[in-house]
C-alpha cells in the first residue's frame, strides 16, 4: 500500500489502523492526515533513534587526537546516520527536517565529548 506516494510497511499500517480504532472509540471520525502525522512523526523517531546509535557505533576511541583525524571519524559516523536516518524517515519535508535537525545537534554534542575526551587521554599519555 501506498499513502501521498511512500511506501507503507506493516508497522505504519498498523499504527494507522491503530490511530483508526482510537479515534472511532472516542467517538470521532478519523482523518486521513491526522493519522499519518503520527505515523510519520512515530517513524521519524525510530530512524532518529537508529541514526543516533549507529553514530554511537562508529566514534572510534583509538582514533588519534589529531584534529584532522577526529573530523574525518566525525564525518564518517554522521554521514552513516544520516544515511540511517533518511532511510527510514517519512513524512513531509517539515518534519524530516525537526528530526534531521536533532540529530545533527544530538552528533555535535557528542561529537565535543568525544573529542575532549581524546584530547584529554593525549595531554595525559604526553605528561
Amino acid at each position: 500500500k501506498r499513502l501521498g506516494g511512500t511506501m507503507l510497511t506493516g508497522p505504519m499500517l498498523a499504527g494507522l489502523a491503530a490511530m483508526y480504532v482510537e479515534t472511532i472509540n472516542k467517538g470521532a471520525v478519523p482523518v486521513i492526515a491526522t493519522a499519518w502525522q503520527g505515523v510519520a512523526e512515530a517513524e521519524c523517531r525510530r530512524g532518529l533513534d537508529e541514526a543516533e546509535a549507529i553514530y554511537m557505533e562508529n566514534l572510534d576511541e583509538t582514533v588519534s587526537a589529531e584534529e584532522e583525524a577526529l573530523s574525518a571519524m566525525h564525518q564518517s559516523a554522521l554521514a552513516k546516520a544520516l544515511e540511517a536516518f533518511r532511510a527510514v524517515a517519512v513524512g513531509d519535508a517539515q518534519m524530516k527536517e525537526k528530526f534531521e535537525s536533532q540529530l545533527q545537534s544530538f552528533t555535535s554534542t557528542r561529537f565535543k565529548q568525544h573529542r575532549a575526551t581524546a584530547l584529554s587521554k593525549a595531554e595525559m599519555h604526553i605528561m
